[in-house]
């Protein structure tokens, strides 16, 4: 039976701290030295997790998600691209259509990240 002990704001922010070191870290590795990464780290882990959990949306719908404009989110994707954060593909069905996807390197780290929230929740419950 599972217990319904409620998480502590103390757990909450320890395991906030360790997921938001783990990406920044990972930020700072990928972003290369004298240029510091574009956009806050938050903004870019909530779009690459979005899109990991949406695969092959629209920049539309990643821009609606974030609240920006469509220029906006263009901007992002692209930086996310060169990077090698996300990548883009044509849709086989619209031509117009750019669907997104994460990369193999932030799948991974998604997974990781998502691994070690739910562990921080789980210990917290018992």
């Amino acid at each position: 039976m599972r217990n319904n002990k409620t998480i502590t704001p103390e757990k909450f922010f320890q395991t906030y701290r360790k997921i938001y070191r783990e990406w920044s870290l990972f930020l700072k590795r990928h972003s290369g030295e004298g240029s510091p990464f574009p956009h806050s780290a938050i903004k870019t882990l909530q779009l690459c997790h979005y899109v990991r959990t949406h695969p092959g949306c629209s920049l539309s719908e990643t821009a609606a998600f974030m609240g920006i404009t469509a220029g906006g989110a263009s901007a992002l994707v692209d930086s996310l691209c060169r990077k090698g954060f996300l990548e883009r593909k044509n849709s086989e069905t619209d031509r117009r259509r750019i669907c997104l996807t994460v990369t193999p390197a932030i799948e991974e780290l998604l997974r990781k990240m998502n691994s070690s929230a739910a562990s921080g929740v789980e210990s917290e419950r018992q």
